[in-house]
């Protein structure tokens, strides 16, 4: 190739590189793909770009495709590690990893990630642990060897390096932070408490609150409009949108509780009262057994749904009334499955978490996939079988390390990537023996 074919490459590896930097990964794409295999550099940004997308199987084969070609660079080892990871298949993201013999930062960082989500923790944490050796200040080797240590139930270096998420971009705040030097400082004073991340974090970590409250601060809580409602339910506590930072003698995240009012064992995190003071449900005696259901939830940072067709066995019960609590675009699927006759849609208007709280009330049992409809349930003290990905929420830990959260949760874990097929029969056997005990209790 001559010179003038080289400059035309380089110039559109930069123009693909621009656009895919500024969020624009389609049209890189449309550039890259005209000359992806003219230049190493311009095919592993062509996977690249694929795997920002979605289209992991046909990354995977891009890179496949250069390792065939006998090509060695630890960039295409490290790029195909991680589509692997992000398809569930963390075996063999570590057993592309394996042939490099030069271990650096970006390799030993994939490399714990392949274990993190294939809940081996604790090699998880070793290699974290290694890789901040060498680096002790970097705040994305603090975050991950943070999820590794909460994931293996290690709560105290956990909440430690968990407030590292502080110095992440996604994870920065407008609030200027001013933690109190002992707890007993908190007697009269006044704190801001701010909401950050997921709503299932903000309702999960909710249960810190009366631990301030009882300790005599006087808490100003800001959360999101959707949260207003049910979080003005919680005693001792005013509920706002926003506010300012300098109007408290104190300032701290919801989510650095448990690290603030040093929480390091599993007991100390479990729900010791209802948080939310919600009006009595209706408690008219009911034939059936009521299950709520959630099937679907945000789709990021990861997609944790469940399809209704799926889930059909559960539909097939005819013991039980089936009731939505899907209150968003996927409650459509209801009808495009045809299955509007098996399952009813309650006709109130929920617009909020206070409105899904009212109807789960309501509900004898319910089943959701991992996403705030679950912790809702669990804080309401509605028995709860939860279905998780295989490799699941740092929260919910591992078959072998239980979780400390919630007394009423059953969790189903699927026992490979992609695959509810155990899970499911697992589910229709619990819900069959919550049958067989309404049964003998009397009500029906």
């Amino acid at each position: 190739m001559g010179f003038k074919g080289l400059t035309i490459i380089d110039a559109n590896y930069k123009k693909a590189l621009m656009l895919h930097n500024s969020g624009r990964s389609k049209a890189a794409l449309e550039v890259v793909s005209q000359f992806s295999g003219a230049s190493l550099s311009l095919s592993i940004l062509h996977g690249v770009i694929l795997r920002s997308i979605g289209k992991y199987s046909v990354a995977e084969i891009l890179f496949r495709r250069l390792l065939n070609d006998g090509i060695e660079d630890p960039v295409i080892r490290i790029n195909l590690a991680n589509i692997l990871i992000d398809m569930g298949r963390c075996d063999s993201a570590i057993s592309v990893l394996e042939p490099l013999s030069e271990l650096n930062q970006a390799v030993c960082r994939t490399l714990g990630l392949a274990f993190l989500y294939n809940n081996d923790f604790k090699s998880a944490v070793d290699v974290f642990d290694a890789l901040l050796q060498q680096e002790p200040e970097n705040a994305d080797l603090q975050w991950h060897l943070s999820i590794s240590c909460l994931s293996a139930g290690l709560y105290e270096r956990g909440w430690l390096f968990y407030e590292s998420r502080k110095r992440l971009d996604r994870y920065r705040s407008n609030y200027t932070e001013l933690h109190w030097p002992e707890l007993s400082y908190l007697a009269g004073a006044s704190v801001l408490i701010y909401s950050e991340q997921g709503f299932g974090d903000n309702i999960q970590f909710s249960r810190f609150l009366p631990m301030l409250v009882d300790l005599g601060a006087r808490i100003t809580l800001v959360v999101k409009p959707e949260l207003l409602r049910l979080f003005g339910t919680i005693k001792g506590i005013e509920v706002v949108r926003e506010a300012k930072s300098n109007d408290f003698d104190y300032v701290a995240s919801l989510l650095s509780l448990p690290y603030l009012l040093k929480l390091h064992s599993p007991a100390d995190l479990k729900l010791k009262k209802r948080v939310f003071e919600l009006p009595n449900a209706n408690t008219c005696v009911k034939k059936k057994l009521r299950v709520g259901l959630v099937w679907s939830g945000n789709m990021k940072p990861k997609d944790r749904s469940i399809t209704l067709v799926e889930l059909s066995e559960l539909f097939k019960l005819t013991e039980i009334d089936l009731v939505s609590l899907q209150f968003d675009e996927n409650q459509k699927e209801i009808s495009k499955n045809y299955l509007t006759p098996f399952i009813s849609v309650p006709k109130a208007d929920v617009t909020d978490f206070y409105g899904t709280a009212s109807i789960m009330s309501e509900v004898d049992l319910i089943i959701s996939i991992d996403s705030a409809p679950l912790h809702l349930a669990c804080m309401l003290g509605v028995p709860t079988i939860g279905l998780l990905l295989h490799s699941s929420d740092w929260r919910w830990q591992s078959e072998e390390c239980k979780q400390p959260w919630y007394e009423e949760l059953t969790l189903l874990r699927q026992s490979q990537p992609g695959c509810w097929d155990k899970v499911v029969s697992e589910l229709i056997k619990i819900v069959r023996s919550k049958v067989g005990e309404k049964s003998v209790s009397g009500i029906d």
